[in-house]
């Protein structure tokens, strides 16, 4: 597969903008819901814009992580065989890491400075900061899962039925996606494409 920088950095500008158009959406959704719930309807039953378009988060994450996987496992080959044991995970984590519990707060940031050693100095940005990539992303997945999580707990403690759409949550998400796609365009960059399959 030819030019797998170009793949990585369209799904996570596709993955961005789903962000901020979820979280414009919110807004509007928000009292939409609310006055919906105020009349009475059954929350199963409430259709908002929000709801109908949450779905592109999904699959635009699933997207970056495809072609994000892929290509990180190529950089790990190659660095691999240049510099034997420069990255200490193995490949297969590139693709895992992201995803399996636990392992996930930290195996994807170790990668990348892994890989970000074996690069020469000067190809490699000095801006680029991967806590501040790190951290902002791992916000991020925190507040998208905590606003999930906080509804399937209500739904199963039979609560009242709350507004589950939180604008300020959508908001401060997207802005810090934002800010870990400034620094993550970087390391893309730096890290280069692959000549592994």
């Amino acid at each position: 597969m030819k030019n797998r920088m170009a793949l990585v950095m369209a799904s996570s500008r596709i993955y961005l903008f789903a962000a901020w158009a979820v979280a414009i959406a919110s807004v509007p959704s928000f009292r939409s819901y609310q006055d919906q719930l105020d009349a009475g309807t059954d929350p199963k039953q409430i259709v908002t814009v929000y709801s109908s378009i949450k779905i592109m988060i999904f699959i635009s994450s699933l997207g970056a992580w495809i072609y994000t996987s892929a290509w990180l496992k190529a950089a790990v080959t190659d660095a691999n065989a240049a510099q034997p044991g420069s990255v200490r995970l193995q490949r297969g984590w590139a693709l895992w890491g992201w995803v399996v519990p636990i392992v996930s707060y930290w195996f994807p940031r170790m990668i990348i400075k892994d890989l970000l050693k074996t690069k020469p100095v000067e190809q490699v940005d000095k801006s680029i900061n991967l806590n501040t990539w790190w951290l902002t992303w791992l916000m991020y997945a925190l507040i998208q899962s905590s606003a999930e999580a906080t509804q399937i707990i209500n739904d199963y403690l039979g609560n009242k039925p709350v507004n589950p759409i939180h604008p300020e949550m959508e908001i401060a998400g997207a802005c810090l996606l934002t800010a870990s796609y400034f620094v993550w365009q970087k390391i893309v960059a730096a890290i280069g494409e692959p000549v592994a399959r």
